[in-house]
């Protein structure tokens, strides 16, 4: 009998610490209910000279806007390696320069979430996104006069413009209260318009002084190819 009252008292302890916990879940679970700003970075970006931050906002129980914006800076990566670069007759690489320079990226798209947790910005969702993004060059070649030693150099600049429509299917979730990941993967289709440049040779059988000039080359041309990323979330 006298184990009687350390039971009951034991009993008393469980529950309290069951509501205890019980509260905790309710008040975490209402706080996260509230969630409509997300901050995100999206590291793998990176490789392709893309430097963006992101924000997601809910304006309603279901439905939410992300804007991305930043900077590239062309030929430090491997941003190009989705296209065929035009080259001309002559490409005169070994005396000539071409300098990346900043650019600018953009993306506006819109969400549904169709889980019971949308409202706290998780789980599964769909996203059409346009996004626009622009790669600038610098060229710069320096003719030289030998016989009057005097020096010619020219410059020009180029670019890529990139204007992409995707669907995009994803996850976000959270592991913390305010920190998660975003997972997604879809279709790009693609619209890519650029101008570049090459040297041309002197013409046949000149042998004096010859300044050299650049040349345009047009990029134009449509693409469909995989979108996949992972996003890191900050949300509040």
């Amino acid at each position: 009998m006298k184990q009687t009252p350390i039971f009951i008292l034991l009993i008393c302890s469980l529950q309290c610490f069951a509501q205890e916990n019980s509260s905790e879940k309710k008040a975490f679970e209402k706080t996260v209910e509230s969630r409509r700003v997300v901050f995100k970075f999206q590291p793998d970006r990176s490789l392709l000279a893309d430097y963006e931050l992101g924000v997601e906002y809910r304006f309603s129980k279901k439905w939410s806007v992300e804007i991305e914006s930043g900077f590239t800076r062309s030929h430090v990566a491997i941003e190009r390696f989705y296209i065929e670069i035009p080259t001309g007759s002559y490409w005169f690489y070994s005396s000539s320069e071409v300098t990346g320079t900043i650019g600018y990226a953009g993306s506006i798209s819109f969400r549904y979430y169709f889980k019971e947790k949308a409202s706290q910005l998780a789980q599964w969702y769909i996203a059409p996104r346009i996004k626009f993004r622009r790669y600038n060059d610098h060229y710069y070649y320096r003719n030289y006069d030998y016989q009057n030693n005097v020096s010619y150099p020219v410059e020009t600049d180029g670019f890529l413009n990139e204007t992409m429509v995707s669907f995009n299917i994803g996850n976000q979730f959270w592991f913390l209260k305010h920190f998660g990941m975003d997972v997604y993967a879809g279709l790009n289709f693609g619209h890519f318009y650029g101008e570049y440049h090459a040297i041309g040779e002197k013409p046949p059988g000149f042998n004096g002084f010859y300044k050299h000039n650049f040349s345009a080359l047009t990029l134009d041309k449509m693409l469909v190819f995989p979108a996949v990323g992972i996003k890191f979330s900050v949300g509040f």
